[in-house]
């Protein structure tokens, strides 16, 4: 049974991706904009000091607005920054210059860097290749947030293409629901 759910997932995974990168470049821009405002206007941001956001690979929603907007305003942001095979911490970002890319080519920090501990996180902002709106998640496949947000207290809002959602996806029992995912349309719970 577990190998067949595991067949089913991936099957789903490889849809998703596919349909994903058919996404239209205007669409990925005006619906990560969309997206971002949505997020901007939101008392969840408002009441937020420390975000966990993330620097957009391929065409997963790209948020650099916002982190624009949040480093402007005095808020602390920081990235995940892969320190192993399973594992990311949160390095604080102090702007979008000077950019390094890490093992998989996405944008990061450079080394040194001043490491913000979990618990001190108020708000996570989560890339998905799509997600339900149970809350349900599907990432790329290699776990690096599910493990990140199991030990965290963090609200996670998980950043969705409208075209993308799904009424739910499967779920293991190490994968972490959402509690809040946002679309361009709004920001549901």
């Amino acid at each position: 049974m577990l190998k067949e759910k595991n067949n089913s997932k991936n099957e789903i995974r490889a849809r998703l991706k596919l349909a994903r990168k058919t996404l239209a470049t205007d669409y990925v821009k005006e619906a990560s904009n969309a997206i971002c405002q949505n997020i901007l206007a939101s008392k969840i941001y408002d009441d937020s000091e420390v975000i966990l956001a993330y620097l957009a690979f391929g065409k997963e929603v790209n948020c650099d607005e916002l982190i624009r907007k949040a480093l402007a305003v005095g808020k602390t942001v920081c990235i995940p920054f892969i320190i192993d095979k399973e594992n990311f911490v949160s390095a604080k970002l102090e702007s979008l210059d000077n950019l390094s890319l890490d093992r998989y080519g996405i944008r990061t920090v450079a080394e040194p860097f001043i490491e913000i501990p979990q618990a001190e996180i108020d708000l996570i902002l989560v890339p998905g290749l799509a997600f339900g709106e149970d809350g349900s998640r599907m990432g790329m496949g290699a776990g690096y947030y599910d493990r990140f947000l199991g030990k965290t207290q963090a609200i996670t809002l998980g950043l969705a293409y409208k075209k993308l959602m799904q009424p739910s996806l499967p779920m293991d029992e190490h994968d972490v629901f959402m509690q809040y995912i946002v679309n361009e349309e709004k920001i549901n719970n």
